[in-house]
């Protein structure tokens, strides 16, 4: 998995995502995560075309806060690693 810095506006969003918005108080709990720490509490992770696939309420946030630039995780979405 490839960690890298983007910019947010080449991360693709899919109709999944816009069709089941998360809930109010999780994005509340990120953003809240992000002014106390500068960094967000979970992890932006996109696929080899920048297609996002988990993280939407960190990139939501980030795009609230005004951020131009976000770090990602490239991974083949077919194959997640999951940590021990």
């Amino acid at each position: 998995m490839e960690t890298k810095i983007i910019k947010l506006s080449e991360i693709n969003i899919s109709n999944a995502f816009w069709r089941t918005p998360p809930k109010p108080s999780k994005i509340a709990n990120c953003y809240e995560y992000f002014l106390k720490h500068r960094r967000f509490d979970r992890d932006i992770m996109v696929d080899e075309k920048m297609t996002l696939f988990d993280g939407y309420v960190a990139y939501m946030v980030a795009k609230m806060v005004g951020c131009q630039t976000v770090r990602v995780k490239i991974t083949d979405n077919k194959k997640i690693e999951v940590a021990a």
